[in-house]
């Protein structure tokens, strides 16, 4: 967390908070606040706004992705494990 930070107390409904809880056990954040930030990031962030090619990967790659991963049928790597295939590959290929 950065070391310029502020503490806030929220409610969230079950449903929510199991979403939030979702996407730590299988280690994609470390802390709820984690995720909180992220996506309150992304909320805020309005960079790519509007551009057409940003939301069409957004919508056609990114939102199916994340659906498997909520329906558990997309495989998950920790950053050691695709390292590790990376390295696999490379090898393989000489």
């Amino acid at each position: 967390m950065a070391s310029n930070t502020e503490t806030f107390s929220i409610t969230l409904s079950s449903e929510l908070a199991a979403k939030v809880r979702a996407r730590i056990e299988p280690g994609i954040f470390e802390t709820e606040s984690d995720v909180i930030e992220a996506l309150l990031g992304a909320d805020l962030a309005d960079d790519f706004s509007g551009d057409p090619a940003f939301e069409a990967w957004m919508r056609e790659e990114c939102l199916p992705t994340l659906e498997r991963i909520d329906a558990g049928t997309e495989k998950m790597y920790t950053a050691e494990e695709a390292l590790e295939q990376l390295e696999i590959r490379r090898t393989a290929r000489g």
